[in-house]
């Protein structure tokens, strides 16, 4: 299994690393999206979701020297996002006079955090390959992919005809499976896009946030941060 991180991964790594700006505004538009996702799955408040996400850069930028590669950084960065959109809920509750054995906040614990951030991980890795699609193609995949439409709701909101939906879909998935061909074991994807990401995001990611200490296996290697 080949690690998802590119090249230009590491390389933003080693500069946010550093403390260098371009560093930050890498990791900023790869993981900002999704852990916006990532946190409004437990709050269920985008607004909120969207200060959580921004805040947990903020917190990981403070740490920058103590996170030495890209697998550290995401580690952080979900952690971070997991304890605060958690801290979120529960004042959340409070305002709202639930108890803490049900209502609203039970509904946190539904998904197993780590399904959470695997959900996360495939939004993020999606998201940032179809920015590199052709405008048409892109934006029908966003739609189906990151907005869960249909091919017909995406032509009528879009004023095509399905048979062009249909066309630009099927020449995004090639170029789409083309872009994430480096992260399959086999070098090409044969299933649903979905599914085998799916697959190779539960093999790659293992973090557990609500330990004491932050742990990412990538390829059989195993980093400890302390949060």
């Amino acid at each position: 299994m080949q690690t998802s991180f590119s090249h230009k991964d590491q390389m933003m790594a080693e500069a946010f690393h550093r403390g260098e700006v371009v560093g930050l505004n890498y990791i900023y538009e790869q993981f900002l999206p999704a852990l916006t996702v990532f946190a409004e799955k437990i709050v269920y408040d985008k607004s909120i979701a969207e200060d959580i996400a921004s805040e947990a850069l903020v917190k990981t930028w403070k740490m920058c020297h103590k996170l030495d590669s890209f697998g550290a950084i995401r580690a952080y960065l979900y952690k971070v996002v997991f304890r605060d959109s958690v801290t979120a809920k529960k004042k959340q509750q409070q305002r709202s006079e639930i108890e803490n054995t049900g209502g609203l906040f039970a509904e946190v614990f539904t998904l197993p955090p780590s399904d959470r951030i695997i959900q996360a991980e495939v939004y993020r890795i999606l998201h940032n390959a179809l920015k590199e699609l052709p405008p048409g193609s892109r934006r029908v995949l966003e739609k189906y992919y990151l907005d869960d439409m249909t091919s017909v709701e995406i032509a009528q909101e879009l004023g095509l005809s399905p048979g062009t939906i249909r066309n630009q879909k099927k020449q995004g998935l090639k170029a789409l499976k083309e872009k994430l061909a480096h992260l399959s074991d086999k070098g090409f994807f044969k299933n649903n896009i979905t599914t085998e990401l799916l697959r190779i995001v539960k093999y790659i990611v293992k973090i557990n946030p609500l330990a004491k200490t932050d742990t990412l296996v990538i390829n059989n290697k195993t980093g400890v941060y302390n949060v």
